[in-house]
C-alpha cells in the first residue's frame, strides 16, 4: 500500500487507536505484526526475506557481545555482512552485473552465455538492509549494546512508516523510543496529522504535479541538449 491511498489512511487510523489503547508491551507487539502486514501486502514471500536479515543481525550481535575473541567479533561481523550485501546484491546488482559481464565477455571475442536473472526487487531492501549493518555494527564498535527481545528489535527494523522510503535509522537513537510509556495527549494527534498533511502536499499537490515536467525533460536527447541545459 502506498502512502498517499485510503487503504494506508484506514491502516494508519487503526494502528493509532489500537497504539494508545494498549499497554506497552502489547504495543510493540502491534507495531511488529502491524509492519509485517504493512510490507506483505505488498509481496507477502518477500516478508520473510527481510526476517531473514533481521534475524541474522539479532543473533550476530548478541554472539559478537559473548565472545572476547577479537577474532570471533569479526568473524560474526563478516557473517553479518556477508548476508546482508549477499541478499542485495542479488536481488539488486545480479541482473545488472551479469548483463554487464556478458556484454565484456562478448568483447572479448568470447561466446558464453551466462544466465540472466531477472528477479524482482523487494521493497525498501536498501534500507532495511543498511538499517540492520548498522545496528551490528554499533555494537561491534561498542556504541549499544544488542536488544534481547526480538520483538522490540523488529519493531526498529521493520517499523512501517519509514520501512520502504527511509530514512535509514540508528538503533541507539530509535529503540529506547519504542519502550517509553506515553500516556494519550491529543496534541500527539494534532501534531501527526499536521506532519501527514504537510507531507501528503508536497507528494501530491507539487511532487506529482512537476513530474510530467521533469519525465519529458529526461525523454530529450542528449544530442539536442547544451551543458547548460543539462
Amino acid at each position: 500500500m502506498i502512502f498517499n491511498s485510503v487503504t494506508y489512511l484506514i491502516f494508519l487510523s487503526i494502528v493509532t487507536i489500537l497504539y494508545w489503547l494498549f499497554d506497552i508491551k502489547a504495543r510493540l507487539f502491534l507495531i511488529f505484526f502491524a509492519s509485517l502486514s504493512f510490507y506483505g501486502f505488498w509481496r507477502v514471500e518477500f516478508a520473510s526475506l527481510m526476517l531473514i536479515s533481521a534475524i541474522n543481525d539479532y543473533w550476530m550481535s548478541i554472539l559478537i557481545t559473548e565472545t572476547d575473541s577479537i577474532k570471533k567479533k569479526k568473524m560474526f561481523l563478516l557473517i553479518s555482512l556477508f548476508v546482508n550485501l549477499g541478499l542485495l546484491f542479488v536481488f539488486k546488482y545480479l541482473y545488472f552485473f551479469s548483463e554487464n559481464l556478458q556484454s565484456f565477455i562478448q568483447l572479448m571475442g568470447f561466446n558464453v552465455n551466462i544466465p540472466l536473472y531477472n528477479l524482482i526487487l523487494p521493497l525498501g531492501i536498501s534500507f532495511y538492509t543498511f538499517q540492520t549493518i548498522s545496528y551490528t555494527v554499533d555494537v561491534y564498535r561498542g556504541f549499544i549494546k544488542p536488544q534481547r527481545d526480538f520483538i522490540t528489535y523488529g519493531c526498529y527494523v521493520m517499523f512501517f512508516p519509514q520501512l520502504v522510503a527511509g530514512p535509514i535509522l540508528r538503533a541507539g537513537e530509535v529503540i529506547h523510543q519504542f519502550l517509553l510509556k506515553k500516556q494519550f495527549q491529543l496534541d500527539y494527534i494534532v501534531y501527526g496529522i499536521e506532519r501527514i498533511l504537510y507531507g501528503l502536499f508536497l507528494k501530491t499537490v507539487l511532487a506529482d504535479n512537476i513530474a510530467p515536467f521533469v519525465d519529458r525533460g529526461f525523454m530529450i536527447s542528449t544530442s539536442y541538449l547544451s551543458a547548460l541545459d543539462v
